[in-house]
């Protein structure tokens, strides 16, 4: 009983304290763990002058920005956000407009979770590598292509903020970041 009355004095408060507090958003700052390994050192990745770059160590090619965003730096257009099921659409609308290969896909969890840098946070990615994702919370998480076993309404995803993954309602709208499996032409293109 006294935590039916409890719990809504603790929103009430929460939300009064957000609406006090002043809040900075442009105040975000990466943090890293300077003693930590990085999990994806710089020089793992090598980057083409077409947005995109090649992991040497998964032989995958990834897409420098999330949908939407273009630049060496990510630094134009307007992030894009899709429900799961959109997400999914995403790569053949990619594919049919590329100029080059035609394999784009939604990368699996594993694969989304392996450009995650563990030493880092807001973001966790290697800014270098993978600059300006959006970082607020409700906007700084990407699809995977992964659903969730227990629960089809639900598939994973990657909050960018802090690494986290888990399982979110497919109808929720998130970033994509699209990849492709690097076969033997693609890496001698950066051989």
């Amino acid at each position: 009983m006294v935590f039916i009355v409890i719990r809504p004095l603790f929103y009430i408060a929460s939300v009064m304290l957000l609406l006090i507090v002043p809040m900075k958003v442009s105040g975000l700052e990466q943090r890293c763990n300077d003693k930590a390994e990085t999990s994806t050192p710089t020089e793992r990745f090598i980057k083409n002058n077409d947005g995109l770059l090649f992991d040497k160590a998964t032989r995958l090619e990834w897409q420098t920005c999330v949908s939407g965003r273009t630049g060496i730096r990510c630094q134009y257009g307007t992030v894009r956000y899709f429900t799961w099921w959109e997400a999914m659409m995403e790569p053949s609308e990619f594919n049919t407009k590329n100029d080059g290969y035609s394999d784009w896909r939604l990368p699996d969890i594993k694969e989304l979770y392996s450009i995650i840098e563990t030493a880092c946070e807001e973001p966790s990615l290697n800014q270098t590598i993978f600059p300006n994702h959006p970082l607020l919370p409700a906007v700084s998480k990407s699809w995977s292509s992964t659903p969730s076993r227990s629960n089809m309404g639900r598939a994973w995803q990657i909050e960018f903020q802090n690494g986290l993954l888990y399982s979110l309602g497919n109808n929720e709208r998130l970033t994509v970041r699209l990849v492709r499996t690097c076969d033997d032409i693609c890496q001698q293109a950066y051989d």
